[in-house]
């Protein structure tokens, strides 16, 4: 059985919603995502979440599951919360079933094969 978060003053709800401002994602290195399918991509990718949220209804789906697993393999935390607190952590009415904390992993420039793309985009400022 997994811990239950359902206050608000929580300080992993307070955590997690600083992650919505670029001063909390950097001092925290993570950001946040909302929503089983973006959870899932980035379990699939390779990278396991720090942090897991789970929606208490949604504990028992395979995908949720299968990331819950990944993120104690890795040493993550898994946590239940009620809808309520999935709402405030994302500051979505309608939140999604999970919301995780997942590592910022930079990539340097040099670090980048130049050639292993035709075409490249770059993004900056994203919001």
């Amino acid at each position: 059985m997994r811990p239950t978060i359902t206050s608000f003053a929580n300080e992993t709800v307070k955590r997690l919603r600083s992650l919505q401002d670029r001063k909390g994602r950097r001092a925290e290195g993570l950001f946040l995502v909302e929503g089983l399918r973006l959870v899932t991509e980035g379990v699939e990718s390779g990278r396991a979440p720090r942090l897991l949220l789970v929606s208490e209804e949604a504990a028992g789906h395979p995908l949720v599951v299968a990331a819950g697993r990944a993120t104690e393999a890795s040493g993550g935390e898994v946590l239940t919360a009620t809808r309520a607190i999935l709402a405030k952590v994302t500051g979505k009415d309608n939140p999604g079933a999970v919301a995780a904390a997942f590592d910022i992993w930079p990539t340097p420039l040099d670090a980048i094969d130049r050639g292993a793309a035709g075409h490249w985009v770059v993004c900056e400022g994203l919001k």
